[in-house]
């Protein structure tokens, strides 16, 4: 209980001995520590996700070597390296990230020299896609975006796949080039054609 004449101190009263240096612990004072496995094992594997600077490095590179002429393996492995990219940096960063985006340009890129331009015209379409929401339809990567888009489609020359990939641009197309532009008019009046008969 305490007396009106003495002050309330939750953390108690402080004394000289608190003011004290410590004195150092022997070795044979210090208390027995072992690691546990848990921290030795985390301590010593690798990071489950890459770092920031691995992924910026491998990203650069892979960018670099599509400058080259490639032959059909290298592409392939090109392909095998994006797609461990985009899974890496998609778990580091969530998918929303405009830096996922440019590494799926990438994979659309690698699918059109592949040759596959229905995939290229699907990767371009989804990065508009993702430019759209993180910077708005009238962004310049959204526009890049499209245009990429347009350009595998156009490059597609199986016409049941071609009028399939139009079908799914147009939307695109109309929101970020505009219901009245040149380009969404080509994919319409494809589409037209092809309804038909």
């Amino acid at each position: 209980m305490l007396h009106e004449d003495q002050p309330a101190r939750p953390w108690g009263t402080v004394t000289p001995v608190f003011w004290a240096p410590l004195e150092e612990e022997t070795d044979e004072e210090a208390p027995d520590y072992a690691e546990p496995a848990a921290f030795a094992s985390a301590r010593t594997s690798p990071p489950a996700t890459p770092p920031a600077e691995d992924i910026v490095r491998r990203f650069a590179e892979l960018a670099a070597h599509l400058a080259d002429p490639l032959t059909d393996a290298e592409l392939a492995l090109a392909a095998l390296r994006a797609a461990t990219l985009d899974q890496d940096i998609t778990t580091l960063l969530g998918p929303g990230d405009r830096n996922v985006a440019s590494v799926r340009e990438l994979r659309g890129l690698i699918a059109g020299r592949q040759g596959h331009h229905a995939t290229a015209a699907r990767w371009h379409l989804h990065t508009a896609g993702l430019h759209t929401l993180t910077s708005g339809t009238d962004a310049p990567r959204s526009r890049s975006s499209a245009h990429h888009a347009l350009a595998a489609w156009r490059e597609i020359a199986d016409h049941a796949e071609r009028a399939v990939v139009a079908r799914e641009i147009l939307p695109m197309l109309t929101a970020v080039a505009g219901p009245t532009a040149r380009p969404t008019r080509e994919v319409q009046t494809y589409l037209a054609a092809q309804d038909s008969p």
